[in-house]
């Protein structure tokens, strides 16, 4: 499993998790930090997202308007096959970039 997060911010219950995860399967998280954090969502896409959509088209978004699921469906759909999972910026997705996720 593979995380990338947008915004740079250090929290050490996420720290603590991820060292557990990576004891037990594969596991990276990956942050990518925002140069200018706008304090709410433009019509452009970040600088950041349009370079990340560069390098990936194989992604799904964690987004609060994606499907709900509980943790034992959630824990199934991870491990079924590779998964890259997405933290969106504090602003949120952009509509460009959830049209190019394979699902949310």
């Amino acid at each position: 499993i593979r995380v990338s997060s947008f915004g740079k911010f250090e929290n050490e219950w996420r720290d603590r998790y991820i060292r557990q995860i990576k004891s037990l399967t594969p596991f990276e998280w990956v942050q990518i930090p925002i140069k200018k954090s706008p304090d709410r969502r433009t019509s452009q896409l970040l600088p950041e997202e349009i370079k990340f959509l560069k390098e990936n088209s194989q992604f799904y978004l964690l987004d609060v308007d994606g499907k709900q699921m509980s943790s034992d469906e959630f824990y199934r759909w991870c491990f079924r096959e590779s998964r890259h999972l997405i933290v969106g910026p504090a602003v949120g997705f952009h509509p460009e970039f959830k049209k190019a996720a394979k699902g949310s």
